[in-house]
């Protein structure tokens, strides 16, 4: 039977602000590809999925194929937050601490999940939940300047003014309170996340070493070593049949060198060309 896999997004794709307001967090662009695609290449043959917030649900379908958008899970699947990002094979060593029924949790985000069916059902409606246009509205309205959802929610953080990021790692509250652009905090798992992990008898895992993109300018730090591993990962080397190398060219060092027309077999898993 094969892998069924679900890359989903969760509620930190409000951090990649304007970038995320047309596309999923997954679908960012980094390196040769998109966050989505080299996930999926790195698992290699399963039957994907996705989730999204609602608005995207028909532009991700335009562009995702055959790949269900927002479906409910039909088996044990395998989740894995959209904005992991892996080098070499650390998704690899990563899901080998998560066998079924366990929840890798790095702060208050999940980082991967492989949970049975009825669990993995209340695992999606609860990230479909978490990024619902509900929430989505809720999430305008406390930013908005001077608002009394904005001031709300700073005072449940005992601030008067807005964050100031810092390196400074302090104890956090729940994600339910964390404020846009704040990344400073040890946040706690939410109240309904730890409510379902207890009634499924789910085991969680420290997965404190996962790479959780949490800005957009991350992407962008990370996109040299990002293309270096890509290319790494190509399947083959040196030229092509159809391409031309002419006369007194040398090639040095053939193994790290491509010349041709190379189509990435990733853009097929893409959804913005």
């Amino acid at each position: 039977m094969s892998l069924n896999v679900c890359i989903f997004e969760d509620k930190k794709f409000s951090n990649f602000f304007p970038l995320s307001l047309s596309r999923p967090v997954f679908d960012l662009r980094i390196g040769m590809s998109f966050l989505r695609a080299r996930l999926q290449a790195d698992i290699g043959e399963a039957e994907f999925d996705v989730i999204c917030r609602d608005y995207l649900e028909e532009t991700v379908k335009l562009g995702i194929g055959d790949v269900p958008v927002n479906a409910r899970p039909k088996d044990e699947t395998l989740f894995i937050n959209g904005r992991l990002l892996c080098y070499e094979d650390e998704l690899a060593k990563l899901l080998e601490r998560v066998p079924e029924n366990h929840i890798a949790v790095k702060g208050g985000y999940v980082a991967a999940a492989r949970l049975p069916k009825k669990a993995a059902a209340d695992f999606a409606a609860y990230i479909q939940k978490r990024i619902s246009e509900e929430s989505i509205d809720k999430l305008c309205e406390a930013i908005k300047p001077g608002s009394a959802a904005g001031d709300e929610s700073k005072k449940k953080n005992g601030r008067k003014k807005d964050p100031v990021l810092s390196t400074k790692v302090d104890e956090g509250t729940y994600e339910d309170a964390h404020l846009v652009g704040q990344d400073n905090v040890e946040e706690k798992l939410p109240i309904a996340l730890t409510k379902l992990i207890e009634a499924h008898g789910v085991e969680k895992v420290d997965a404190s070493d996962a790479r959780l993109l949490s800005f957009p300018w991350q992407l962008i730090d990370a996109n040299a070593k990002v293309i270096e591993d890509d290319f790494k990962k190509l399947p083959f080397r040196g030229e092509s049949e159809e391409s031309v190398v002419f006369p007194g060219v040398q090639i040095i060092e053939d193994e790290n060198v491509l010349i041709g027309e190379y189509i990435d077999n990733m853009q097929q898993l893409t959804v913005h060309p």
